[in-house]
């Protein structure tokens, strides 16, 4: 059950990232033109932000990314990692 909380998390961060990310997109001016505000700096900052938040490097989330699999794909191989290490570092009772 713990899992797929953690899954849904992801995946509501990543859609809130994206609306937003998308709403920023259709600001425009009265002349129909954007505003040319950078809110949010850009694709390396978004990437350098998802990295953050998988606690991995940028260089690493490229890599993932550049071998076609999506973001929610990757927080949930590196979520199933985690819980992989945590039950694998438990102590066993003697």
């Amino acid at each position: 059950m713990k899992k797929y909380m953690v899954v849904l998390v992801v995946a509501a961060l990543v859609l809130g990232i994206s609306v937003t990310a998308y709403g920023y997109g259709m600001i425009r001016n009265s002349q129909g033109g954007k505003l040319g505000l950078r809110i949010g700096g850009g694709y390396e900052t978004m990437l350098q932000r998802k990295a953050s938040i998988l606690g991995i490097t940028v260089e690493e989330l490229k890599k993932e990314l550049e071998s076609g699999k999506t973001f929610l794909e990757i927080a949930t191989h590196l979520q199933q990692q985690k819980a992989q290490n945590r039950s694998e570092n438990r102590i066993k009772p003697s």
